[in-house]
């Protein structure tokens, strides 16, 4: 099976943090949890700090944004494929991870997947405000406004390797970005999975 490595970003946001961090501790596989933090000054430290025992590694420290964030948990990953579960979203069941390892398990030249994902209350979140289901990629799409739910997107780390990462240039559109250099212009093999993943 393939190893998952999941990145949460998180800065002074302690709300959700523990319903992440328990989303992906009780997954039902083992994977790498890298927690990366961006020099929060409220309790979201110390709530780190009291589940420390449910992730992989932590690190705390200021950044210059999100995607710099995520650039340092692509760097530091030692999974063989790496999703991002940022702080106040959570996989939607127990089975969401197990379904991503085995489907890179079972397809060797996979080179990513997405699905779908829910805008919910937070407070109620059974309640969806917004249901996102991209469909299937076409070439062209980007230029036409569409893009899939970043969070969930799982690519493979040699992707990252020849590609690259986050361009810290686009303060608040590095993922679209990102996401449009790997299926527009370098082609990788991406698959569509219609099914909920991500709250």
């Amino acid at each position: 099976m393939e190893k998952l490595t999941i990145v949460t970003i998180v800065k002074n946001d302690n709300s959700g943090l523990d319903k992440t961090i328990d989303s992906v501790s009780s997954s039902g596989i083992e994977c790498e949890h890298l927690i990366i933090d961006g020099g929060s000054s409220n309790n979201t430290m110390k709530l780190l700090r009291a589940n420390q025992h449910h992730f992989t590694v932590l690190v705390s420290e200021p950044d210059y944004g999100i995607y710099d964030a995520m650039n340092k948990g692509i760097k530091l990953a030692k999974g063989d494929v790496i999703g991002f579960l940022n702080s106040d979203d959570f996989y939607n069941n127990n089975e969401v991870l197990l379904r991503v390892a085995n489907l890179f398990k079972s397809d060797a030249n996979l080179n990513a997947c997405y699905a779908d994902l829910v805008y919910t209350d937070k407070v109620n979140t059974s309640k969806i405000i917004r249901y996102w289901k991209p469909g299937e990629f076409i070439f062209g799409s980007f230029s036409k406004g569409w893009s899939p739910p970043h969070p969930t997107l799982f690519v493979r780390k040699s992707i990252y390797e020849r590609i690259g990462c986050f361009n810290l240039k686009y303060k608040i559109s590095s993922d679209v970005d990102l996401m449009m250099r790997l299926l527009e212009v370098h082609k990788i093999r991406v698959r569509y999975i219609p099914e909920l993943w991500i709250r």
